[in-house]
């Protein structure tokens, strides 16, 4: 009985309790308190009810105006990214094939312009391990730019892989990245807000040593916006009939690439890196011209010498489809220089540029390569007429221009076609007229 009558006792403590900490549903307040000891207690409003209803007239709030110029959200360490006049190009970039292809503009004009460009090995930190293409946006004042779309496409902008939009990302070296799966060249990058822009084409996974294999190395690109300078544009040359020499323009605004060794003037006691066969070159009073280089746009540009000045003659210049051997399915650009005997130029600088010369893509240098027709090779991204190629020792020189992919049949399309040019060091000759040649 005095079990039960103890029983009762807990019970009706524990209904006390219960009763001293029950909820005011009528305040939608609970009491806390403090049960230390049987002091009197101190009770602390918790709310936990449902938010506060907005009020009938809102009050009004500061909104920004969205504009077409992005407002800067955050300050850049100015170290970190090249002046608004210089540009930082990796030149392993170039043996990456990787081209810039520069935006259009006309002086005065606003435009994003690649201020930045590095190609990032295997295990080289701070992307060690990663396959991605990193970007980034500053405006002039090198603050960085967030919510700027980039488009990453294919080489030909059909296809659009992605699109990325920067973002604040404090303390790091991008604002935004994409994750590639392709082997270069697979890739190209541009800013895509409506503005016109510099971009970036060739891009892909692979290193320096092995190009055809998956392995994984990345890529980062910045873009500044920049007002287009008022200066006097480069005239770009005006090809004309073979035997009417025409004045061959200095290129301007070059990307940076590989320095070239410069070449000493070749002679007949020159003594060649490698021995090919003689017959395969023509001899220098000849020049092979494939007649397909006509249908696709190609034209040659003569070098302006003077009779008896030693210059680099093209002797010549073929076209191969995309399943003509020696070259099915690829998409390069080949070259090769011999001396005045016909054997091969180790160490001579031939550079690809635009069209008109303003801008060079790669500066090749040719190598011995025993048994193969040529003797150096550039990958072809944009469709003719995008490239111009000619020896860039110094020396007066045979220009030729508007190769690049596509074929006779679909001359719009880039259908993987590839040219071979081989230049010979000559002597002009003195003719009946005066003229060289």
């Amino acid at each position: 009985m005095r079990r039960y009558v103890a029983l009762f006792g807990v019970l009706l403590l524990i209904a006390a309790f219960a009763a001293t900490y029950a909820p005011d549903t009528a305040t939608g307040t609970q009491w806390a308190t403090d049960i230390a000891d049987l002091q009197p207690r101190v009770y602390l409003p918790v709310v936990f009810g449902p938010p506060a209803l907005p009020s009938a007239t809102p009050t009004a709030t500061s909104t920004s105006t969205p504009t077409s110029t992005p407002t800067p959200t955050a300050t850049l360490t100015p170290s970190a990214v090249p002046t608004p006049i210089g540009r930082d190009w990796d030149p392993r970039l170039d043996q990456r094939g990787t081209i810039l292809i520069p935006a259009q503009v006309q002086p005065g004009q606003g435009y994003w312009r690649l201020v930045k460009g590095v190609w990032y090995a295997e295990n080289e930190p701070p992307f060690a391990g990663q396959l991605h293409i990193f970007v980034d946006t500053v405006d002039t004042a090198m603050q960085r730019q967030i919510g700027m779309p980039i488009q990453i496409t294919s080489l030909d902008g059909l296809a659009v892989f992605a699109d990325l939009t920067t973002e604040l990302k404090p303390g790091e070296l991008y604002a935004a990245s994409f994750r590639m799966n392709e082997v270069a060249p697979a890739y190209r990058a541009v800013p895509a807000d409506g503005n016109l822009a510099d971009a970036v084409s060739g891009m892909g996974m692979g290193s320096i040593e092995q190009p055809g294999f998956k392995v994984h190395t990345s890529y980062g690109f910045c873009w500044q916006w920049t007002i287009a300078p008022d200066t006097t544009p480069t005239p770009s040359p005006t090809p004309t009939e073979e035997g009417t020499p025409t004045a061959t323009p200095t290129p301007g605004g070059v990307v940076p690439t590989d320095t070239a060794t410069p070449f000493s003037t070749p002679s007949a006691t020159v003594t060649a890196s490698a021995t090919p066969t003689p017959t395969a070159l023509p001899t220098p009073t000849d020049r092979i011209w494939d007649s397909r280089l006509d249908q696709r746009g190609t034209v040659l540009i003569p070098a302006q010498v003077a009779p008896g000045q030693g210059y680099w003659r093209l002797v010549k210049g073929e076209w191969y489809d995309k399943d003509e051997m020696p070259f099915a399915g690829k998409h390069h650009l080949f070259v090769d220089a011999r001396d005045d005997a016909g054997l091969r130029q180790a160490g001579v600088p031939i550079q690809v540029t635009s069209v008109d010369g303003s801008q060079a893509f790669a500066t090749l240098v040719t190598e011995a390569k025993p048994s193969e027709p040529y003797a150096a090779d550039f990958p072809l991204f944009a469709v003719a007429p995008a490239y111009r190629a000619a020896p860039a020792d110094g020396h007066p020189a045979d220009a030729v221009s508007g190769m690049g992919l596509g074929s006779i049949v679909e001359p719009t399309l880039p259908v993987p076609t590839s040219y071979l040019f081989v230049w010979q060091w000559a002597i002009a000759p003195i003719t009946t007229s005066g003229l060289p040649r």
